[in-house]
């Protein structure tokens, strides 16, 4: 089976006079342009970004992180994306997610390398760097939850995962068993796709992530993955 092809996708922030819009940018691993869109997007940070880029026909398939583009007007991030199957429906009727989120800390990146079940990182483990968003419906109570990495890959349902606590400047790593309870996925509203919330969140956070209005991205095989990765915000 062939390797799935990955783009990479950049936010590069406004820089006037010469770039009077932040720039979502679609590349080919060449490095050149596929497709762009500039503009603001409805919700601030990563949950924005990852809306323009699915407006372009792409999904995330990793976290954000910043990057130095040398462009100008703040830091840059990139993440990489894959082309949407054809004939993926807007998604409707879900709930908001929280708009919150997080820098990754080297100091905490380190925390969970060594936690690292299976030894090898993976795509889908957190780096020093990255923005961690916030899992759960916007208005939860505080504080925020943002997956760090599942605990081993091979095991995803049945070990504890590493989760990022954090409420203004304080941050806490903590382990819970992924939620798994089962509904539609949201890409195509047929196929059964497991909440990738921590086991007990619908006390705190009722709503599961398949509930949720954003996508998550690419999952490890056999559970369900990590969604996205937030600045601490407004509940």
């Amino acid at each position: 089976m062939l390797p799935r092809l990955h783009y990479a996708a950049f936010h590069i922030p406004a820089l006037a006079p010469d770039r009077p819009l932040p720039v979502v940018q679609i590349r080919r691993p060449d490095g050149t342009l596929i497709d762009a869109v500039r503009g603001q997007p409805s919700v601030p940070g990563p949950r924005g970004w990852d809306a323009l880029v699915r407006r372009l026909g792409y999904r995330p398939v990793t976290r954000w992180s910043e990057t130095d583009v040398g462009l100008g007007g703040g830091p840059a991030h990139l993440c990489k994306v894959e082309p949407l199957p054809a004939g993926v429906p807007p998604v409707a009727g879900l709930d908001p997610p929280c708009a919150a989120s997080i820098v990754l800390s080297r100091s905490d990146a380190e925390r969970l390398a060594l936690h690292r079940g299976n030894g090898a990182a993976g795509e889908s483990d957190a780096r020093a760097g990255d923005l961690i968003v916030c899992e759960y419906a916007a208005g939860h109570r505080l504080p925020h939850i943002g997956l760090g990495q599942p605990r081993d890959h091979a095991a995803v349902s049945t070990q504890p995962w590493w989760w990022l606590l954090w409420y203004a400047d304080d941050v806490m790593l903590t382990e819970a068993l992924p939620c798994v309870a089962e509904g539609p996925a949201p890409d195509s509203g047929r196929a059964v796709d497991a909440c990738s919330l921590p086991r007990g969140h619908d006390d705190a956070s009722p709503p599961h992530s398949w509930q949720l209005a954003d996508v998550p991205p690419a999952r490890p095989t056999g559970g369900p993955g990590p969604r996205a990765v937030r600045r601490p915000g407004e509940r």
